[in-house]
């Protein structure tokens, strides 16, 4: 048995992630393949635009055998903090071989360098890193500009692309936690992560999420006159996304299970802000003002995307505003977020889908590591391990905390699924080719 790990969003899974799969699978010789995504809250700072479990089920319907979920503080922050989520989750497993991720260069050697470079590993980076910060730069600037001094021949769009950024970053893991996964980078295809327009095979998942926020759906339209409307405007994927998705979106939208985007928690984030006016600094990032800024924007903006264009600056990207405004909603506090930073090993790992091959990397994980396992919250919550370890209850609470908040918007026309309590709480594994419990 060959395992190899793919780090991916799936926000929607696309064409893009399916060339993806094939080139690792073609490059590595993996028998068996892991994906870690994230969950209901994603990198950029926002919701899914579809829950963890569908595009669980849409990573297996198109090669992937077994599907882990990162823990929720990781998944929202930035490339440093997620790959550092996303890179602790395959290494927890102590059996993935190799694993892959996307790059706008698709240059390995290149990549290394400037990790390692970063790390301190070779130059006077540290020197330099200081230098520029002293000089005025933003961080992110006087890193790159630091690395590029110790660096030969590097392109001027190097450090531009978001891939190339998080694929540093993942190498940066490595490094840290001394590990023996070797990596493999794949040149994106075409369009860019960030291309706002679908085009062709190839689109981006902004661009396919721009169409589908764009419906502007909010009655079923299945069995109104605008179906015909709906049927043309979302057509504009269908050339982007593998068939089975493309229906399965079609399918999903007809019962009235609408794509989420961040306007959708707006009113919850404003009232959230109100409420902790004198202690928003407590949130992780929001600070040296931006936490006065943030109150007084959010309360007279009539749409997040306001607050956003408002806030944004040469100090402030739009995705930290984003992550801050979502770090208030969900409660990431930096006391807690400390902790996280600094672990070298999760104490659990969640799986949120798998087929017949997945069973057998399952047995493999459990022969060769100590991680728990979870498939089954419930059962987990009463594990000792849980209820013993304060680190694995702070991540594992914050999980089902921030899905509870999300499934509350997703299943806003389907009470009924909320009948139960905490949806991700109960909610069982996706199954494909599966006969009996992973228990």
């Amino acid at each position: 048995m060959k395992i190899g790990g793919i780090i991916a969003e799936y926000n929607p899974f696309h064409n893009g992630h399916k060339y993806h799969i094939e080139e690792f699978k073609e490059k590595s010789s993996c028998s068996h393949l892991v994906a870690v995504t994230s969950g209901n809250f994603v990198q950029r700072g926002g919701p899914a635009i579809v829950d963890k479990y569908t595009r669980a089920k849409m990573a297996l319907d198109n090669g992937v055998d077994l599907v882990l979920e990162m823990p929720a503080y990781y998944a929202t922050q930035t490339a440093e903090i997620f790959s550092r989520g996303a890179v602790m989750t395959l290494e927890a497993l102590n059996c993935v071989d190799s694993f892959c991720f996307g790059s706008e260069h698709g240059e390995i050697d290149k990549l290394k360098e400037a990790a390692a470079i970063s790390m301190g590993i070779s130059g006077d980076y540290e020197v330099s890193l200081r230098k520029n910060i002293e000089e005025g730069m933003p961080f992110a600037v006087a890193r790159e500009m630091a690395v590029r001094e110790y660096m030969d021949e590097v392109p001027s769009d190097f450090f531009k692309g978001s891939n190339n950024i998080l694929a540093i970053e993942y190498l940066r893991e490595l490094i840290r936690l001394d590990s023996k996964m070797e990596p493999i980078t794949i040149r994106r295809m075409s369009a860019g992560h960030n291309s706002r327009e679908v085009s062709g095979d190839i689109s981006s998942a902004t661009a396919i999420r721009k169409v589908l926020n764009g419906l502007e759906l909010r009655e079923n339209v299945m069995n109104t006159k605008d179906k015909r409307d709906f049927l043309r405007k979302i057509s504009i994927i269908e050339n982007s996304v593998p068939k089975t998705i493309y229906f399965e979106l079609i399918d999903m939208i007809s019962k009235e299970m609408y794509p989420l985007d961040n306007e959708d928690f707006f009113s919850e984030i404003r009232t959230c802000v109100i409420r902790n006016e004198g202690t928003l600094h407590n949130y992780f990032e929001v600070k040296e003002g931006l936490e006065n800024s943030i109150r007084k924007t959010v309360v007279r903006a009539p749409r997040f995307d306001d607050v956003v264009a408002e806030l944004r600056s040469k100090r402030y990207t739009s995705s930290k505003i984003r992550r801050c405004l979502f770090n208030i909603l969900l409660g990431v506090k930096d006391r807690d977020m400390d902790i996280a930073k600094n672990l070298k090993q999760l104490p659990y790992v969640r799986v949120l889908a798998l087929n017949d091959k997945g069973r057998e990397i399952l047995k493999k994980i459990k022969e060769v590591s100590d991680v728990d396992v979870v498939s089954s919250p419930a059962k987990a919550k009463l594990t000792d391990s849980y209820i013993e370890n304060p680190v694995y209850k702070m991540l594992f609470d914050f999980d089902l905390r921030s899905s509870s908040i999300y499934y509350q918007k997703y299943y806003s026309n389907h009470r009924e699924q909320l009948e139960n309590g905490e949806v991700d709480y109960f909610n069982l594994i996706t199954r494909l080719e599966q006969k009996n419990d992973i228990d």
